[in-house]
């Protein structure tokens, strides 16, 4: 097990580093997956399935997919995800306390941003899931000049 992965999974958001690293541009590679590098009885099955249960509240999501092109704070994060600002604020509780997003202040204003790729990434390859409920041959199949299915059969 990874000390580094363990502090940064199970300690307190106070330990949050106060600049995030540089976001990677790494794409999933499902050649290079290889389920035999993970134990299947690793407490990290568990602490992946409270991600996912974290991740399981389309606000969150947006939020994630607002914060994916940089820091904003509360008010233009609940402007661009149509929800209150105290919503909002519940929101990134949770996701500071999981470590996903981390803040920044500057006088009375807090700045929020993702601390790794990590939550961008699984929220990316979810909605290319999504995308397969809806499409026969997804958007992100075929690049994003294309329509969807749905909407060539609406314009029949």
């Amino acid at each position: 097990m990874d000390a580094d992965m363990q502090t940064r999974t199970l300690t307190a958001p106070d330990a949050v580093p106060t600049k995030a690293p540089e976001a990677s541009t790494t794409r999933f590679d499902a050649a290079q997956f290889d389920p035999a590098r993970f134990d299947l009885r690793s407490e990290y099955v568990e602490l992946a399935a409270e991600v996912f249960s974290l991740l399981s509240d389309p606000t969150r999501i947006r939020i994630i997919l607002a914060l994916s092109s940089g820091e904003l704070s509360v008010g233009e994060l609940a402007d661009r995800v149509g929800k209150a600002p105290t919503a909002v604020s519940q929101h990134l509780a949770k996701l500071r306390w999981a470590k996903v997003v981390q803040t920044r202040q500057e006088g009375t204003r807090a700045y929020y941003s993702l601390i790794d790729e990590h939550a961008q990434l699984l929220v990316s390859q979810a909605i290319f899931q999504a995308e397969h409920v809806i499409d026969f041959w997804p958007r992100h199949h075929r690049g994003t000049a294309g329509t969807s299915d749905r909407t060539r059969r609406e314009q029949r």
